[in-house]
């Protein structure tokens, strides 16, 4: 998802837990989830190529299972300043992001 707010460009790409083709029962295994981590990166990455200057965001179910592999490079994201966000049961939003951009999400009310 692609938008503006306040002349910044954002990207936002998000993944889920469960295949949409299956039933509730039906989750995805660790590999799958990895590379569904890979797969938002690597768009998020296109999109800052494609406009530079483009705040990018990874949206996720705030789980341990994905925590667990978007830590695995944390480190990465942050030089790269992509913001997470993860969406807890209750539809509230938890914002994890480089302190560097602290002053810029504030400034868009994030």
């Amino acid at each position: 998802m692609k938008g503006s707010k306040h002349n910044y460009h954002i990207a936002v790409e998000s993944r889920g837990t469960r295949s949409a083709t299956h039933q509730d029962d039906k989750v995805f295994d660790s590999s799958q989830l990895y590379m569904h981590v890979v797969e938002q990166v690597g768009d998020l990455m296109q999109h800052s190529q494609a406009q530079s200057g483009t705040l990018l965001f990874m949206g996720n179910p705030d789980i341990p299972r994905i925590r667990h592999q978007v830590a695995k490079i944390d480190k990465s994201l942050d030089r790269l300043e992509f913001v997470r966000l993860w969406v807890q049961k209750d539809g509230t939003v938890l914002v994890e992001a480089p302190k560097e951009m602290a002053s810029t999400l504030q400034k868009l009310g994030i």
